[in-house]
C-alpha cells in the first residue's frame, strides 16, 4: 500500500532550474503533467552563451519553472536525466518561509541604510584642539 500524503506535502513548492537546447519546453511540461504537478510560474527563457562547451555546445536556454504536486520527485528527477533536450537541470523544493519574508521584503528598497548621526553639534576646529590637549593631559 501506498502511504497517503498529507495535504502539507501536496502543497509542497519546488522549483526546477535548468538550461535546455532549445525553446522548445513541451516535452519538460509534459513530464510535469503526467507526474500530476501543477505549473505555477515559469520564467522566461533566456539565450546564454556557457562558459565552457557543454555537449559539444556553446550557447542554450536558461529558465526555471515553480510547480507543486509532484507525487515522487526522485523518479521525477530521473525522468528529466532521461529528458533529451536538457542539458543541465536542477530541482530543489522552495521553503514556504522564506518566500514568504522574499515576497514581503521585494516591496522595500535595496541598498546601503543610512547612517544616523548623533545629534551632537559638530565641533570647530579650535574646539576640537582643545579637546585634543585634554585628553593628551
Amino acid at each position: 500500500m501506498e502511504p497517503q500524503q498529507t495535504e502539507q506535502e501536496s502543497a509542497q513548492l519546488y522549483e526546477l532550474g535548468f538550461s535546455a537546447q532549445s525553446e522548445d519546453l513541451t516535452a519538460v511540461k509534459r513530464l510535469l503533467a503526467v507526474q500530476g504537478a501543477t505549473v505555477i510560474s515559469e520564467r522566461p527563457l533566456e539565450k546564454i552563451r556557457f562558459v565552457y562547451p557543454i555537449r559539444k555546445q556553446q550557447y542554450g536556454f536558461l529558465g526555471a519553472i515553480r510547480f507543486s504536486g509532484v507525487a515522487d520527485l526522485g523518479a521525477f528527477s530521473k525522468l528529466l536525466g532521461l529528458e533529451g533536450g536538457l542539458i543541465r537541470f536542477m530541482v530543489h523544493r522552495v521553503d514556504a518561509k522564506r518566500e514568504a519574508a522574499r515576497q514581503e521584503s521585494a516591496g522595500r528598497p535595496m541598498g546601503p541604510r543610512p547612517i544616523r548621526h548623533e545629534t551632537e553639534p559638530m565641533l570647530t576646529n579650535e574646539a576640537l584642539e582643545k579637546k585634543i590637549e585634554e585628553i593628551l593631559q
